[in-house]
């Protein structure tokens, strides 16, 4: 702060070497300890002097008029280059929010293009699957049906051969009788 004080200072100082002349006399007036100080400092000074009262008025305009007008005008200066530079900031940050939200735009169709890709290779791949199970299904109910056609075909009924069995032995006892008697009369002979 007490550099920005001091530079103000000596513009002042250097302003009040090119003054007017008619404000010459009231700055001639101000005592040479006081050109130095600070406008609170000079002001005292020149009311202590009977003859300043009415050039109070027009040394504190020299003093700090032009200190004030030289400060609005670099505020001024100053609010309109942030005012600018804000604009701009502002312009460039919409800019970046649109490419960003182009961006993230951009990666949800391709995340949903993605996941419709994956849904798409999952339910080709179960149809696969499921296809596959069922041929292999069909293949073992075919192959199951055709060993037990095989079976039933080569296989003899128990009933069936019981029976078979019952004859053959009634078939034999009678070839037995039967032979047996020829041997009989042959001997017999």
């Amino acid at each position: 702060m007490t550099k920005v004080y001091d530079a103000l200072r000596e513009a002042e100082a250097v302003r009040l070497q090119r003054i007017e002349p008619e404000f010459a006399p009231a700055a001639a007036r101000v005592a040479p300890e006081v050109r130095g100080a600070s406008a609170a400092q000079a002001a005292e000074s020149v009311r202590s002097q009977p003859d300043a009262a009415s050039d109070l008025e027009q040394l504190r305009e020299i003093i700090c008029g032009a200190l004030f007008n030289d400060y609005e005008r670099a505020m001024d200066r100053l609010e309109q280059r942030i005012g600018v530079e804000a604009a701009a900031l502002r312009s460039e940050l919409a800019a970046i929010d649109r490419r960003v939200s182009d961006r993230i735009r951009e990666i949800e169709a391709r995340n949903t293009h993605a996941h419709s890709d994956l849904r798409d290779q999952l339910l080709s791949q179960s149809n696969l699957l499921n296809d596959a199970i069922q041929e292999r299904s069909a293949h073992i109910t075919r192959s199951m049906n055709e060993g037990l056609q095989e079976l039933r075909e080569t296989k003899i009924d128990r009933t069936t051969f019981s029976s078979f069995l019952g004859n053959l032995a009634a078939h034999i006892g009678e070839q037995g009788v039967s032979s047996a008697e020829p041997s009989e009369q042959a001997a017999s002979e």
